[in-house]
């Protein structure tokens, strides 16, 4: 049986994972974008073709990211599928651990 980590904050993920902890900011904020695109779209019963109507991104792209699998997709992208799907991110700033 696997043994189960909580972990504490992102600095603590990029140790867990052996990767820089720039890397594991960016993984989380990318996630909770994603989540939220997913929220949106069934908030609004939107099909994966109307989103990328909306926001000039693929539907190829929009089914990946809905579907959580597209790991490369960039933040650009991301924020242009908010933005057209009427949400105005907003970025907080808090000091390290």
């Amino acid at each position: 049986m696997k043994k189960i980590t909580k972990v504490k904050d992102t600095k603590h993920m990029a140790e867990l994972l052996g990767l820089d902890e720039t890397f594991a900011v960016e993984a989380q904020l990318k996630t909770k974008m994603k989540i939220k695109i997913k929220e949106l779209v069934e908030a609004k019963g939107l099909t994966h073709q109307e989103v990328a109507d909306l926001t000039g991104v693929g539907r190829t792209v929009i089914t990946g990211i809905v579907n959580f699998s597209i790991q490369r997709v960039t933040m650009d992208r991301l924020i242009r599928v908010l933005v057209g799907l009427g949400v105005e991110p907003e970025i907080r700033f808090k000091e390290s651990a």
